[in-house]
């Protein structure tokens, strides 16, 4: 027998509301949002968000877990590729770097809550990125013995990816403040092929080094 988890009504006023709290939380961190303005910002009433997720803390957390699944779907087969033994990893690392050159240009609400949480004691998102920091420190040691190289320490290849996500991070995620100064744009299909080419450049050249 089919169990009916809940009508399509109320799975679109969640769906709503979550969109609404996204844009909210990212615009002005979790402090500066209340449940009543994301209610508004939905189009519903102020007691939607409550009585749909119990509290604000519950409603964040579901904002951050749909932030999170959409970059694990995005980013699922560049890791696939990456990991699998028989691909050229030069060809695997390089598709690897562009889905995440990508993900962050087209996903400005997952920069500006990290960058919220970097003032936040809690820090929730930085919490659930822990695990993924770690399977990137064990991915760049094994593509360094693929590249045929000496085993790369683990402090080591923990500055690697510490240093690729700093060159990753900060012209897109300070694109906005950055472009006017540079008097370009930093989110231009050219410019994310050119950002994505060199920091491929610099992390193999870390791998061969």
């Amino acid at each position: 027998m089919r169990v009916v988890t809940g009508s399509p009504r109320r799975t679109n006023t969640r769906e709503l509301v979550l969109a609404a709290a996204e844009r909210l939380f990212a615009e002005h961190g979790y402090d500066g949002t209340s449940l009543e303005e994301i209610g508004r910002a939905a189009g519903l009433s102020r007691g939607t968000p409550g009585y749909l997720f119990g509290s604000k803390p519950s409603l964040y957390a579901a904002v951050l877990e749909q932030i999170l699944e959409r970059a694990r779907v995005a980013l699922a087969p560049a890791y696939a590729r990456v990991r699998d033994p028989g691909e050229p990893v030069e060809e695997a690392l390089a598709a690897f770097v562009e889905a995440h050159v990508r993900l962050l240009a087209g996903a400005p609400e997952l920069a500006r809550l990290i960058q919220w949480e970097a003032l936040d004691e809690q820090r929730r998102l930085v919490q659930a990125l822990r695990a993924r920091f770690d399977a990137l420190v064990e991915l760049a040691q094994e593509l360094r013995t693929r590249l045929g190289r000496p085993g790369l320490p683990r402090d080591d290849a923990a500055a690697l990816v510490v240093d690729a996500a700093a060159l990753l991070w900060l012209p897109l995620a300070h694109a906005d403040a950055l472009e006017p100064a540079v008097g370009s744009p930093l989110r231009s299909e050219e410019a994310l092929a050119r950002q994505a080419r060199e920091l491929l450049a610099f992390v193999l050249a870390r791998l061969r080094a």
